[in-house]
């Protein structure tokens, strides 16, 4: 693998790649909490099938750099982070993305257009299946962390308390495949090191805070126009099943919707055969 920095507006954002470096780039986008590593299985299914694959640390992940403020990590700079990092690689990609890296996927890709081939998303519903939430009564119940983690100070110490123990329990003990306890000790080591916890949460605190959830005012989204792609793991524990029933409601090009049984949130971990099958398929058909 090869490791470099894409300056984004003065903030550097670290890229993970593997595969010809003259070939047609894939980049991924991870979740929380994640960082790049989190895409090792498909880098090397996509790398060893020909294609430039590439991981970015989201900003405040891993060895990208972390926003001093809370602000920093609005879901508009990190647009702009993800801009940065298409343009390094010729300005066209397909792009691949899971979770928070999901929000970013869908919203660049209806901003973006022009510099998407494609869309694959992992366990994140399309943003606009999120409008009138805060009637969604198993939605809302199946997301009271994020109501946690506004509570600054008070997350951090109880998600870290006895290395880490509620981190791993409320996140990574959800795969129903599990993960491997040397898996799970690297994002642990990860997210230990200085200002990376608060960094992740940060993003619920600048995109979700309570209040959004009563507000009928959201941003829609222009539909998303070039071939897209939804893998879903049912045995999700933070987000529902209708609403990626309902994500090709806002794709007017062609549009698949894959489920995974007995898989969690993590499916990219989880499932990797089968999603790396679903994923070089996809790639690699003409629409």
């Amino acid at each position: 693998m090869r490791e470099r920095f894409v300056d984004s507006s003065g903030t550097r954002i670290h890229v993970v790649e593997e595969g010809p470096e003259d070939a047609s780039p894939v980049l991924f986008l991870h979740g929380f909490p994640e960082f790049w590593w989190s895409w090792r299985h498909q880098l090397q299914a996509c790398g060893e099938a020909g294609y430039r694959a590439v991981a970015m640390d989201l900003r405040g992940f891993g060895e990208s750099d972390k926003a001093e403020d809370v602000a920093g990590y609005a879901l508009g700079n990190s647009f702009g982070d993800v801009a940065a990092v298409v343009e390094s690689l010729g300005g066209r990609v397909a792009l691949v993305a899971h979770d928070w890296g999901g929000s970013l996927g869908w919203g660049y890709t209806a901003l973006s257009s022009a510099n998407v081939e494609r869309l694959v998303v992992m366990n994140l519903p399309h943003p606009n299946t999120f409008r009138g939430v805060a009637h969604n009564l198993r939605q809302l119940q199946a997301s009271w962390y994020m109501f946690f983690f506004q509570f600054e100070g008070v997350a951090e110490e109880v998600l870290s308390r006895n290395n880490y123990e509620l981190l791993k329990m409320w996140f990574y003990e959800t795969a129903t495949v599990k993960l491997a306890d040397t898996e799970v000790a690297r994002y642990v080591e990860v997210f230990s090191k200085p200002g990376a916890l608060t960094a992740g949460l940060n993003w619920y605190r600048a995109n979700v805070p309570p209040a959004s959830y009563l507000s009928e005012q959201r941003l829609e989204l222009p539909a998303i126009t070039c071939p897209s792609m939804l893998l879903w793991g049912l045995d999700d524990a933070y987000l529902t099943f209708d609403l990626a029933r309902r994500s090709g409601e806002f794709v007017d090009g062609p549009f698949a919707l894959h489920v995974l049984p007995e898989t969690g949130h993590w499916i990219q971990q989880e499932r990797p055969d089968e999603v790396n099958a679903l994923l070089l398929e996809f790639l690699g058909a003409e629409f």
